[in-house]
């Protein structure tokens, strides 16, 4: 016959045996946990980069706006069902550098140019538009609006911003004057297709620019004669 001793005894080995392996337990869940939240910011920290890697592809590091990628992704859209196209307008725009600046100078200043601009899109620009640096010191926006109107006031704002605003060379601090525009529009029901879009506004940027620049121009509003204020609108 066992004895209450050893009934005790064994009562309390086996308490000792069940807290040891509770203990066990809570060690393996203590380290699986630290497994898991290791893993997890692992993982987090390679959808952050890829993430990061995917804005990079579409954003121009030098001026913070998109780039010409980000802007071709969106014009393919505009035409995504070519019989009803999105209503809207496109400006391409670029410096007037050569009434200021030889060639040589400009080719120099590109970078800081095209920082100084981008600065003044940002502020002066709807955020809900979009901007995008195409390649040096030339731009693309594209604007949701079916008036062509609208697209010509909202670059008329912007080339009055940047004449507030003066260029000064980033290292020796000279002022450079501010900086003028020559713009060309297009409206999406003025072309078929997005490559149609994109070339007749640079048609209408160049006829801009041949004019002396430091205007815009609105594919087909060239040959129409408006009078009195309407036509200020496309001279500002």
């Amino acid at each position: 016959m066992v004895s209450d001793d050893a009934n005790q005894a064994a009562l309390q080995n086996s308490i000792q045996a069940l807290k040891r392996a509770t203990e066990r337990q809570v060690s393996q869940n203590a380290e699986l946990e630290q497994s898991v939240t290791a893993q997890s910011t692992v993982i987090a920290g390679v959808q952050k980069e890829l993430a990061d890697f995917e804005a990079r592809k579409f954003s121009d590091t030098v001026t913070g706006l998109a780039n010409r990628r980000a802007f071709n992704k969106a014009l393919a859209k505009v035409y995504a069902d070519p019989d009803l196209p999105l209503a809207c307008g496109i400006a391409i725009a670029e410096p007037d550098t050569s009434r200021r600046l030889s060639g040589e100078q400009a080719a120099a200043l590109v970078e800081p140019l095209a920082r100084h601009i981008g600065g003044i899109i940002q502020q002066a620009f709807p955020a809900s538009e979009l901007v995008a640096r195409f390649d040096g010191t030339r731009f693309g926006f594209l604007v949701s609006a079916g008036e062509e109107r609208e697209v010509v006031r909202l670059v008329a704002l912007l080339r009055s911003a940047l004449r507030g605003t003066h260029f000064k060379h980033p290292k020796t601090g000279r002022d450079l004057g501010c900086v003028t525009l020559s713009v060309g529009i297009c409206m999406s029901d003025d072309a078929g297709n997005a490559f149609d879009l994109v070339s007749t506004a640079e048609k209408a940027l160049a006829k801009a620019q041949g004019k002396g620049g430091d205007q815009t121009i609105v594919h087909g509003a060239e040959n129409e004669q408006p009078s009195g204020r309407d036509w200020l609108i496309y001279k500002q």
